[in-house]
């Protein structure tokens, strides 16, 4: 979500903090958007305790970016606890957090398990575009805020598409 084949062409493959901080900004319009909070369900969790102390300097790298673009990280889903696969492990922390939990939209370029989470599903990609971008901002924010809409694609001057977006409730 936060890297892609694009951003992994310019950084230095010697480093392996691998998330592309111009991303941040568009995670901190969803949130400013909708007053959603990030749990946490990347491979980076596993940087982390439960209780958020990092387990070592990538830990501390992690949670330092995110803050530094003002980003709190609220939670991680469980990890090393037998599940199988990161919509599972969505799943067990939805389980354990689910009254807590008035709506929420999931970010991956992952594919298949997601089951009856299909519908929070906002689905980025690695191979084209750079990961997390405007149109998974708004099709986020429409799931968190309970709200239909419509993308119409546009030419734009900038490089590649930019979309209009129409927001409405639906009224029934």
């Amino acid at each position: 979500v936060l890297n892609s084949k694009q951003y992994d062409a310019t950084r230095s493959m010697t480093d392996s903090f691998n998330i592309d901080e111009s991303r941040l900004p568009l995670v901190k319009e969803i949130i400013d958007r909708t007053g959603a909070r990030v749990v946490l369900s990347s491979s980076w969790r596993k940087k982390l305790y439960d209780d958020l102390r990092p387990k070592c300097g990538e830990g501390t790298r992690l949670l330092m970016t995110f803050e530094a673009a003002s980003i709190p990280i609220y939670a991680i889903t469980p990890c090393d606890c037998g599940l199988t696969s990161r919509p599972d492990e969505i799943r067990a922390w939805l389980s354990a957090n689910g009254d807590k939990v008035e709506a929420y939209a999931i970010l991956d370029d992952a594919f298949g398990g997601w089951g009856e989470l299909s519908d929070r599903l906002v689905r980025t990609s690695y191979l084209s575009g750079r990961g997390l971008e405007d149109k998974h901002v708004c099709e986020a924010v429409r799931i968190l805020n309970g709200e239909e809409y419509r993308i119409t694609p546009k030419k734009s001057r900038r490089a590649g598409n930019t979309f209009d977006v129409s927001f409405y409730k639906d009224m029934q």
